[in-house]
């Protein structure tokens, strides 16, 4: 069972009239206000009994309703089907989800896909409805939010499930005045393999550039300390950083003896899904994020997906000799999760996770 992950950040959202009017002041307060509470605000969208969508989503049913949960449906570019009944399916604008489990600020989902088979049986073809599904593991704590989808048939790629998440959630936050928005985890590690390699060929680093985020995850804003965050948050901005060897000489940038400043960048790139650019001095330039790195990946026990279907009955699942006991009360799965997310963070404890 292979899941794949994705970092989440909240930032205010933009502001359309004029700048510097008392309206445009009240609306930052407002918003600024949002983002100090929009952990809370996003706990308050799973935890609730019902929550409805707002008014011009043009969504009749509401986002969850118990256990329930209707996500945002992206295009469909799908062959239509010949049978009415599926066609239907197909056309409907929101995918089913179903909450599986919920316990301070974790969430795991079963979300459904709908999909169509096609099958031949003795010269005749017919179309089915397939529904698929995949598990998604949301972790909204203090120091990081994180989402992880499993890999598997239900969805063709997993940055679809992120899209769909950041569409719904992003619908759901902008009546708080808030954006959201997903991007792939990856390993920073690639990053000083290739330096590393070019040094060998006497090829040092020219510049490094980094795009920074509107700060907002603790765990990973400290990396770059106070003023960077303190910063963004004044100029509602986000940032390109640009680090350049001066007078045209290369970067004393050393990965067998690493600079400390210089590795919490690297690292904030790769736990935030930043882009960073690494310039060498040959005129090779090399981009590092998901779609050139790879998205960071996390494989577990294969039966462990039974075992997070089972959390739903709250009852205790046999597994070989040892008994577990998947209960809020025992936080067994919640221990589970804190092993993941510490293997995502290279052995150490992400902030918020106990």
């Amino acid at each position: 069972m292979k899941f794949e992950a994705y970092n989440y950040q909240c930032s205010p959202a933009e502001w359309e009239g004029g700048l510097f009017t008392e309206e445009a002041n009240r609306y930052r307060e407002e918003a600024l206000a949002a983002m100090d509470r929009h952990l809370e605000i996003i706990d308050g969208l799973f935890s609730t009994e019902k929550v409805p969508y707002p008014q011009g989503t043009g969504m009749s049913l509401p986002f969850k309703d118990g256990e329930t949960l209707c996500l945002l449906r992206l295009n469909s570019r799908m062959r239509p089907s010949s049978k009415p009944e599926v066609q239907t399916e197909l056309n409907r604008p929101f995918l089913i989800a179903k909450m599986l489990y919920s316990h301070s600020s974790f969430y795991v989902l079963s979300v459904q896909n709908h999909t169509m088979l096609h099958r031949e049986v003795n010269w005749v073809k017919d179309d089915l409805l397939n529904q698929p599904s995949c598990i998604v593991i949301i972790a909204n704590t203090e120091g990081r939010q994180l989402l992880l989808v499993e890999s598997n048939t239900a969805f063709k790629y997993t940055k679809t499930v992120a899209k769909i998440f950041q569409d719904t959630l992003g619908a759901l936050l902008r009546s708080h005045k808030l954006n959201i928005n997903f991007r792939p985890h990856y390993s920073p590690d690639m990053f000083w393999e290739h330096l590393e390699k070019k040094l060998v060929y006497g090829v040092g680093l020219k510049y490094v550039k980094c795009h920074f985020d509107y700060p907002n995850m603790a765990a990973d804003a400290k990396l770059l300390g106070s003023f960077f965050e303190e910063f963004g948050v004044d100029m509602n901005a986000e940032m390109d950083y640009t680090i350049k060897g001066q007078h045209g000489q290369p970067l004393n940038c050393d990965p067998k003896n690493r600079n400390p400043h210089m590795e919490s960048i690297v690292d904030y790139a790769g736990r935030t899904g930043n882009k960073l650019l690494a310039c060498y001095m040959d005129g090779g330039k090399q981009p590092y994020d998901a779609d050139h790195v790879g998205i960071s990946t996390l494989v577990v026990e294969e039966n462990m997906r039974k075992q997070i279907q089972q959390m739903v009955k709250d009852t205790v699942v046999e597994a070989g000799q040892n008994l577990l006991l998947l209960t809020d009360d025992n936080g067994a799965f919640r221990d589970q999760l804190s092993v993941w997310m510490r293997a995502l963070n290279g052995g150490k404890d992400p902030e918020g996770v106990k």
